[in-house]
């Protein structure tokens, strides 16, 4: 029984696997900061000099905030 549980847990961590769904975003994302009371995954976009919210319910990207320079990490 241990031996099966045991080969069982090693093809889990053998195979690899996606966690989350992948959203696309136009540009590069430096970094992100989680909210979880507001339920928002805050990225920075480098490139684009604007920080991408996306709602973690939905994985959908909601209005972007424009800021004057190019973010490298925000902050909660």
């Amino acid at each position: 029984m241990r031996s099966a549980a045991a080969a069982l847990l090693l093809t889990a961590v053998a195979s690899g696997g996606t966690l989350g769904k992948v959203v696309p975003i136009d540009g590069t994302s430096a970094d992100i900061a989680l909210d979880e009371r507001r339920g928002n995954l805050y990225i920075a976009n480098y490139p684009a000099s604007r920080i991408d919210v996306m709602s973690v319910s939905s994985n959908s990207l909601q209005g972007p905030i424009s800021v004057p320079l190019q973010p490298g990490s925000p902050a909660m």
